[in-house]
């Protein structure tokens, strides 16, 4: 037989509340992005970008995908 160790460093539970941290993260405070082109990507994705912060906000949405 062969056996196969499993490690599990997070249960489920904790590893669905750090995914609802972060995607509520992005659609509130958003992020900072130092790249315009990569700001501008996200705005025509439906982001609101403040360009001169060069800060993205995300829509849930947007993050899903």
């Amino acid at each position: 037989m062969n056996f196969r160790p499993k490690l599990s460093l997070l249960s489920d539970e904790d590893v669905e509340r750090i995914i609802s941290g972060a995607t509520e993260l992005l659609a509130t405070t958003g992020v900072k992005i130092k790249h315009q082109e990569g700001l501008q990507i996200l705005s025509d994705c439906g982001a609101s970008v403040d360009f001169s912060a060069q800060v993205a906000v995300m829509p849930l949405d947007l993050v899903e995908k």
